[in-house]
């Protein structure tokens, strides 16, 4: 039988995963919701629905929005979304703790040279810079549930009492989306217009130049607990710092990048300039 359900002895399923697709296979069937109708809602196949019911896809934020009124769910499939969120087993293990950071943060300012921050990516972007990567551990972890981990970051910029979000992202960053080919191009460049509109969020771009953080990317981060703390990466660690004289010069060096950069207006017009441009 295709699925999973819930033990008859009661005992629960050992992680939120395949909690989630037990509930969603009990719910659906309950509910008279054929596998038809449920991958049509939640924009899937059938295929992926069952790897969801057995636990072995983590389902979308997108997915769980459409699916959990259709099952009458009343909001449960949302809530176990939130515990898989958590887990971001795609996420190796040097990263957690900025992810915590990140969920907690009261204010993020980022800064990228060469990529979109996670937060600003549409799904296809991300799914190319994973594939780009080649992660040797993707039989572990495939790339569509590593997609789905970053997806599901970006639900803090419109979640109630968002953090106040600051970026500035080079000209080069921005430009570096044609690798995408046209469409996906213009849906990230759109995506970035709708984010950069959010009375949370404020972009601005760097244009080409010599400018203070030459150095590479890092992350401003405010949090109840510990206050201001920098994030900074390599390719196969990333670091927190707290120690206030070296978050003060990231702070300086990040302030002098966006003194140089076009002001917000000018970005969001530069944005909208280089998407017609995709359109044309």
């Amino acid at each position: 039988m295709i699925g999973v359900d819930v033990p008859v002895d009661g005992e629960l399923p050992d992680n939120p995963r395949k909690l989630y697709g037990c509930e969603l296979r009990r719910l659906r069937k309950a509910a008279g919701v054929s596998p038809e109708e449920a991958s049509e809602a939640g924009h899937c196949t059938p295929s992926l629905l069952f790897m969801i019911e057995r636990g072995d896809r983590r389902p979308s934020t997108d997915f769980t929005r459409a699916v959990d009124p259709l099952v009458g769910a009343e909001g449960l499939l949302r809530r176990i979304h939130r515990l898989i969120e958590q887990e971001a087993p795609g996420s190796p293990s040097w990263f957690k703790g900025y992810l915590n950071a990140e969920r907690s943060a009261k204010r993020l300012r980022f800064f990228d040279v060469q990529a979109l921050p996670g937060l600003m990516q549409t799904e296809a972007y991300a799914k190319a810079l994973f594939e780009a990567a080649r992660p040797l551990d993707v039989a572990r972890v495939p790339i569509e549930d590593r997609v789905a981990d970053r997806m599901a970051r970006r639900e803090i910029l419109t979640r109630p009492d968002p953090p106040q979000v600051w970026v500035v992202v080079t000209e080069a960053a921005v430009c570096g989306v044609a690798g995408l080919g046209k469409d996906p191009a213009w849906e990230q460049i759109a995506h970035l217009i709708d984010v950069a509109q959010l009375p949370n969020v404020v972009i601005q771009v760097l244009k080409v130049g010599i400018h203070a953080c030459m150095n590479g990317g890092f992350v401003l981060l405010t949090t109840p607990h510990r206050g201001e703390s920098a994030y900074v990466e390599t390719m196969d660690r990333g670091s927190l710092l707290h120690r206030e004289s070296e978050v003060h010069e990231y702070e300086r060096r990040y302030d002098l990048a966006k003194s140089v950069a076009l002001s917000p207006a000018e970005s969001l017009l530069w944005l909208s300039e280089l998407l017609m441009e995709y359109q044309s």
